[in-house]
């Protein structure tokens, strides 16, 4: 039937046309009889054939309009031509394969658009995650290229968003930078993009990299029984309305310990056919009630209702044994051992799984401190240190916001408002074990601290987050390539600046 319905389209813009010469001709007195009978003929052609290749509605249109007279037969004509004409440019669409851009710089969308034939891609550019949302719902999408940084969020939190829906996570998605930062470019692969290219591109190379990327079949993608991160906090909140204050629960905080190395050494579609392989030894082996999802890109939050911490750890364990025994195949010639280290906490429902996770991150953090393959319990682990951090910021209610935070997760604040100041802190004491810091500062640039203090051997190994506005994408370039570990995007949410606080110290150990 396809191929019938393949042939049958192929003929239909010979017969529009002949309608079409059919209505031209009308307009001379002397042919207007042998015109009308052209026409009527073409529609008799149709009306007995198209049912019968799969075009029922363009047969019963056919057949209505040949019973019709006089101006309502001629109109009746052009509205079958304008009908006819937009089946098949939809059908023409339809053949194409459609690309949606997310970026707001016009010169790229231009290249694209102009380096892609337009006899095989339908292109679909939108400058933000809101319209990205809508093209999403009314398109079948087959790839996505979108930039890091968009006008309206960071290009990393839509990157994860997509990879943890199950409508959108099987889509590839090539990312787009200024510049390849090689901490942002990791954490795009771990969080399931295909490629990462950096701006300005080759144009020869954007083109084979979209033409070997299957679109058809895309690349193996994470795209097992997970949760999303939303879905589980969803879950959980049903399940703290229905418990007591003192029922308890665990979460666990998983780790994969040899990523980075595993993905300086394989592509993306092997990366994810490891983590897919991950994903199914926890859904064979764990078998209890449980909920659990990719937190972030290599972290698994594993969340067990009405389960105590000493179970929890004696599951863990179990699963690490198996995981140890069992490498992953990645072809007859090709296994990788992966490993894994892991907090856990048992809370009461009383406690949010958010703020949860904060508590079960420090206790893996100080499973990572030992090595790697180390499971951690809280009953086990030591008192967390309280770590200072210098918080170098000119805006009085994002100092309040960011301040009030970290004091709650256990850290020592030092608050100052312009450049010189972090320079003396550190020059008196060298022992702070984070900067967050905004770029535009008085008298001494957010740069130039950065600068300064990796020059320096006594500081130059102390992690640095930038702070910066929405829509400063070359401020993040040039901090991150000054030497900052990490960005945050204003307007942000303080517990993301908490978590992102918190694996950056875990990427450090």
């Amino acid at each position: 039937m396809a191929d019938l319905k393949n042939t049958f389209r192929q003929l239909l813009p010979k017969k529009i046309k002949g309608l079409k010469f059919g209505l031209n001709q009308i307009s001379s007195a002397e042919s207007s009889d042998q015109a009308e009978e052209s026409i009527r003929r073409i529609l008799h052609s149709l009306k007995n054939t198209a049912s019968s290749f799969g075009y029922e509605k363009i047969g019963t249109e056919a057949d209505r309009i040949d019973e019709l007279s006089g101006e309502d037969f001629y109109r009746g004509v052009e509205n079958f031509i304008t009908t006819v004409n937009s089946m098949l440019d939809l059908n023409q669409k339809k053949n194409k394969k459609n690309i949606l851009i997310i970026d707001d710089d016009e010169l790229t969308i231009e290249l694209i658009n102009s380096i892609l034939p337009k006899s095989e891609y339908n292109i679909i550019q939108v400058e933000n995650k809101l319209r990205a949302q809508t093209e999403l719902l009314e398109n079948d999408i087959s790839l996505i290229i979108m930039d890091i940084i968009l006008p309206d969020i960071d290009g990393r939190d839509v990157l994860a968003e997509l990879k943890s829906q199950p409508n959108t996570m099987p889509i590839p998605i090539i990312i787009l930078s200024d510049e390849d930062i090689g901490r942002i470019r990791e954490e795009c692969l771990a969080l399931g993009a295909e490629k990462f290219i950096t701006k300005p591109f080759d144009i020869n190379d954007l083109v084979d990299l979209v033409e070997s990327t299957s679109l058809d079949e895309p690349a193996i993608q994470i795209v097992t029984n997970l949760l999303s991160k939303k879905k589980l906090i969803k879950k959980f909140n049903s399940l703290q309305r229905q418990n007591s204050d003192i029922d308890p629960y665990t979460l666990t905080l998983l780790d994969i310990d040899n990523l980075n190395e595993i993905e300086e050494k394989f592509a993306q579609k092997e990366i994810n056919k490891i983590l897919n392989e991950f994903n199914q030894f926890i859904q064979e082996e764990i078998i209890i009630e449980k909920y659990y999802c990719h937190w972030y890109g290599e972290e698994y939050l594993l969340f067990f209702p009405d389960i105590k911490e000493k179970e929890a750890m004696q599951i863990i364990s179990d699963f690490y044994q198996y995981v140890r025994d069992n490498p992953i195949e990645l072809d007859k010639n090709t296994a990788i051992e992966t490993t894994f280290s892991a907090g856990s906490k048992q809370f009461q429902y009383a406690t949010d799984i958010q703020d949860a996770y904060f508590k079960v991150s420090e206790i893996l953090n100080q499973a990572r401190e030992k090595g790697t393959g180390q499971i951690l319990c809280s009953s086990k682990c030591r008192e967390p240190e309280k770590k200072k951090i210098i918080l170098a910021e000119n805006d009085e209610i994002t100092n309040s916001l960011i301040t009030h935070r970290l004091e709650r997760e256990n850290y020592e604040v030092k608050f100052v408002t312009e450049g010189k100041e972090v320079l003396n802190l550190l020059q008196d004491d060298p022992s702070y074990s984070m900067i967050i810091i905004n770029i535009k500062l008085q008298e001494m640039s957010g740069f130039e601290i950065i600068e300064k203090l990796k020059n320096k051997e006594a500081t130059q190994d102390i992690p640095i987050i930038i702070l910066t506005s929405m829509g400063k994408e070359h401020d993040i370039i040039h901090g991150l390539e000054t030497g900052a570990d990490d960005y945050i995007v204003k307007p942000f949410s303080p517990r993301e600046l908490v978590a992102r606080v918190q694996r950056l110290s875990r990427r450090k150990n």
